[in-house]
């Protein structure tokens, strides 16, 4: 295996615990993170998701199946690993399913099935894989975004479509769910022009991400060329995406990323231009900066009570901020290479963060301090 860009756990039940689901996650990463640096040879970890986290039964004598999206020299597609829960290790990782650069995965909110931004068969867009007994990973099918390959893949709440974001072509694909779960025939939905404030970066259209208001109502896209986040009003029953507007960012700062508060009234983004800004959902107005980071913000996200940000930079560094305020905390540094993602507990006691320098850490989150 090579770069690790995302990992997930699917659901096999209900949590009884988010606490304890987590802490099943960041044992794994503990473990994957010790191994990655003493035993296995990763260029890069491009991401690191922790979207399933909250999902994951409370601790039981089994095992579990974590499926790593990967990319980069050597990678050959969606790899998978055994976690035992009761000991909290990770075995040795195993290709699970053969596919070009599967950089991010979705998984179904039903269970069962796994969502990949990949290369199937020639096809660059999206692929679908019912996974099995032991975590064997049976192609369903793909489909192409008809516009290239896809930074990023999200199934919507309701689980009746899938949606990516493709960065280079400057659009958002749709994808209609069948109750198989197969993708039927993408619909494109392009972004047009180009705030122009950067040259050449901001030339046209890049849409980097693709969330979902708290509510599933609305679908959000952050576009770094367009300096704004382009907002579609779901249609849940027809699985389709309509126009509703764009908020427009700071000019030249490029929105990468974004994440609701958990009270839903303020969104957080992380630009290219070194800063992360909360704005408020009301209003629609910048109502805080943050700042400090010497490369562009990749990530930022809120702890689970909201009252912190982590941001993730290609500088290296996860930096923590007061949200109410603003105000600078302390800093995550060990990573000797970009930050590409950083996640919290939903107790709020931990941070997660994966590096392209092949490894996944975990700190203190009231302190700072790696464990």
């Amino acid at each position: 295996m090579r770069s690790v860009k995302s990992v997930v756990v699917p659901n096999r039940g209900s949590p009884e615990s988010s606490a304890a689901g987590f802490g099943l996650v960041a044992r794994a990463c503990a473990v994957l993170r010790r191994s990655v640096m003493k035993n296995t040879p990763l260029p890069r970890v491009l991401a690191f998701s922790l979207v399933a986290a909250a999902a994951v039964p409370a601790l039981r004598a089994e095992a579990w199946n974590v499926f790593f999206g990967t990319g980069g020299p050597g990678a050959k597609g969606i790899y998978r690993a055994s976690f035992d829960a009761a000991t909290g290790k990770l075995g040795a990782a195993e290709l699970a399913a053969e596919a070009g650069s599967p950089g991010f995965l979705a998984l179904h909110p039903e269970g069962g099935r796994l969502y990949a931004a990949a290369n199937v068969g020639g096809v660059q867009g999206a692929a679908a894989y019912r996974i099995g007994p032991g975590g064997a990973l049976t192609l369903i099918n793909a489909s192409p975004t008809g516009d290239g390959g896809a930074a990023h893949i999200a199934v919507h709440p309701s689980g009746k479509f899938a949606a990516t974001a493709q960065y280079g072509g400057g659009s958002v694909a749709v994808f209609p769910l069948a109750a198989v779960g197969s993708l039927g025939a993408a619909k494109l939905l392009r972004h047009q022009g180009g705030s122009k404030v950067v040259d050449k970066r901001q030339d046209t259209p890049h849409p980097h991400y693709i969330g979902w208001s708290p509510d599933g109502r609305f679908a959000l896209v952050p576009d770094l060329g367009l300096d704004g986040i382009v907002i579609y009003r779901v249609n849940a029953a027809a699985g389709s995406l309509e126009r509703h507007g764009i908020a427009a960012s700071v000019p030249g700062g490029g929105p990468r990323h974004l994440k609701f508060s958990p009270d839903g009234k303020l969104l957080l983004t992380a630009s290219a231009d070194r800063t992360a800004r909360i704005w408020s959902i009301e209003s629609g107005k910048e109502v805080r900066q943050m700042a400090g980071h010497d490369g562009l913000v990749q990530q930022a996200t809120f702890s689970r009570d909201g009252l912190s940000v982590a941001t993730a930079s290609v500088d290296g560094t996860c930096r923590i901020y007061e949200s109410a305020t603003g105000d600078y905390l302390f800093t995550l540094r060990g990573h000797r290479n970009s930050v590409e993602s950083v996640a919290f507990a939903p107790n709020g006691k931990l941070i997660a963060t994966g590096s392209r320098d092949r490894t996944l850490r975990i700190w203190d989150a009231t302190c700072g301090i790696e464990l």
